[in-house]
């Protein structure tokens, strides 16, 4: 569905503003990704544990700790969770996950959330996709890998 004409499928840009994107900001770069993917106030990263000898509990456990590390370093918290999507390798943990996860997630603050089996490689049992608001301040330029788009 076109939304306007003249600018494809987007409406133009009003008389007297500017277009203005967003900065894109890469924090922890590699060969394959980022550790972290910041665009205006929203921040986005995945999480595995770090030790995947560990079982199921002690997996989802690490990861929520590897959240709560992430969190501050980019200028947010648990109550500014926007979502979670959350990988298991089996479904069978989902009790675990729920039971860890509502002593985790702050009451009043719940962010949408999805939980998903997938086929997930080595011994990692759990993996989860996480987006959350950022401070205003915490999306400048910093000690970033930075690219504009």
């Amino acid at each position: 569905m076109a939304l306007a004409t003249g600018n494809g499928p987007f409406p133009p840009t009003p008389p007297g503003t500017t277009s203005r994107m967003s900065r894109i900001r890469r924090l922890g770069t590699s060969l394959r990704f980022a550790d972290v993917v910041i665009h205006g106030d929203t921040a986005r990263w995945v999480e595995v544990a770090e030790n995947t000898s560990l079982d199921a509990a002690g997996q989802i456990a690490q990861v929520l700790e590897q959240i709560d590390a992430t969190l501050p370093s980019i200028g947010s918290d648990r109550t500014r969770i926007l979502q979670v999507i959350v990988h298991l390798a089996d479904l069978s943990d989902a009790a675990t996950l729920d039971r860890l996860w509502d002593a985790w997630v702050p009451a009043g603050h719940l962010p949408v959330r999805a939980r998903v089996q997938s086929g997930l490689g080595g011994n990692c049992l759990v993996e989860m996709v996480v987006t959350a608001a950022i401070e205003e301040s915490a999306s400048q330029p910093g000690h970033a890998t930075e690219s504009s788009h």
